[in-house]
């Protein structure tokens, strides 16, 4: 378990405990930690919830939560991390939908939430990131139709999708990302 004397450290910029085997969760104490510019609890087995409060942390570029026993949805909050660039939450219990707040984050280069359980479609406003370098949702439940506005994404590498419950065609703005190297897919 993250020591609560951890939350107090309000000056602390990079709080990695990633393969550490770590239990319990993670408080709604991390709100404190506002000068967090990097967070790696990956590789553990955490359990519970992602905090509201993670809402907070409007400094953090790097969050990596992979690989844990969470058993929770992304909080509409993430919207506030405005400096956010890599989003890791892959194979960790993701369950709901992707908030649309998640097109606030428009620094984002890279998102992995894929091995969770994630449903619904995939939410227009995260096209805004227009830095995106690689989008990972593959093995989840997502459903619905792959927008055009994906060719606004004309920094992306990689795409993949595959795995899920997609429907319709491929988009033909997909022909716009000239710097794709690595494209998965799976319609049905």
């Amino acid at each position: 378990e993250i020591p609560d004397g951890v939350y107090e450290l309000e000056g602390l910029e990079y709080l990695d405990v990633a393969g550490n085997l770590l239990t319990g969760t993670v408080s709604m104490k991390i709100g404190k930690l506002e000068k967090l510019k990097r967070l790696d609890i990956v590789d553990n087995m955490m359990t519970g919830t992602i905090p509201t409060e993670i809402g907070s942390l409007s400094n953090l570029v790097w969050t990596e939560w992979g690989a844990n026993r969470f058993d929770t949805t992304l909080p509409t909050e993430i919207g506030r991390l405005g400096a956010i660039q890599y989003f890791w939450m892959f194979n960790m219990g993701l369950k709901g939908t992707i908030p649309t707040e998640i097109g606030l984050m428009t620094d984002l280069e890279y998102i992995s939430v894929y091995l969770n359980s994630l449903e619904g479609s995939i939410p227009e406003d995260l096209f805004n990131a227009r830095n995106m370098i690689s989008v990972r949702a593959e093995y989840n439940k997502l459903n619905g139709t792959l927008s055009t506005s994906i060719g606004q994404m004309v920094d992306l590498h990689v795409f993949i999708i595959n795995d899920n419950d997609l429907t319709g065609t491929i988009p033909t703005q997909l022909g716009q990302l000239t710097k794709l190297r690595e494209l998965i897919l799976g319609f049905k």
